[in-house]
């Protein structure tokens, strides 16, 4: 994204409201799974389409891009360990 606006300066970011004790698949009743998805099937259905054209666009990056990737990584890693309280 950096790259696609022209942007000059490195853009990191924090993870807010993450919690380490949520529900995970196999807690939840397939009922439940089931009308989650339901609920949910526009929203999953833009979100596939939007990693494929993602995954379409990485691939067209370049050779540098995964080692470019790896630093912005290591630099929000950084980040988040300096905002820590």
């Amino acid at each position: 994204l950096k790259e696609r606006l022209n942007w000059t300066h490195d853009i990191t970011y924090r993870r807010l409201n993450v919690t380490s004790q949520g529900l995970n698949e196999k807690q939840l009743p397939p009922a439940t799974l089931d009308a989650i998805r339901h609920a949910n099937q526009h929203d999953l259905a833009l979100y596939a389409a939007a990693r494929e054209l993602f995954k379409e666009q990485c691939s067209r990056q370049g050779a540098f891009f995964n080692i470019r990737v790896r630093r912005l990584k290591a630099r929000n890693r950084a980040a988040q360990r300096r905002a820590k309280p």
